[in-house]
């Protein structure tokens, strides 16, 4: 992330004031870059996780329901690995060298 950040330093120039000097000793100091994050400077956009990134995909995600309408289905999945006995017992086996362990142990 700190390359994607230094790499697009030079578009960040733009936002900046004219009447800021920006030193190369700026540039290159972890606390310049990282007050730059936090000011969520608008090359972030290129950064993912930042807030530009993220109200960049939601705008897509806006547009796209006006143009295609509301989706009809909506599915999550998502596995229960806790309450997986079966699972745990599986993954207590191979991590412990083929020792086996009880279904109430698991549980």
């Amino acid at each position: 992330m700190r390359v994607r950040v230094r790499d697009s330093l030079t578009v960040a120039f733009k936002h900046v004031s004219k009447n800021a000097n920006i030193t190369r000793q700026q540039i290159e100091s972890e606390e310049y870059i990282n007050g730059c994050i936090e000011n969520n400077l608008v090359f972030l956009r290129a950064i993912p996780n930042s807030t530009w990134y993220w109200s960049e995909r939601k705008r897509d995600l806006f547009s796209m329901i006006r143009q295609l309408g509301k989706p009809t289905v909506f599915l999550t999945m998502s596995a229960y690995e806790i309450g997986w006995t079966g699972l745990l017992q599986l993954l207590y086996k191979f991590k412990n060298e083929g020792r086996e362990i009880s279904k109430g142990a698991a549980a």
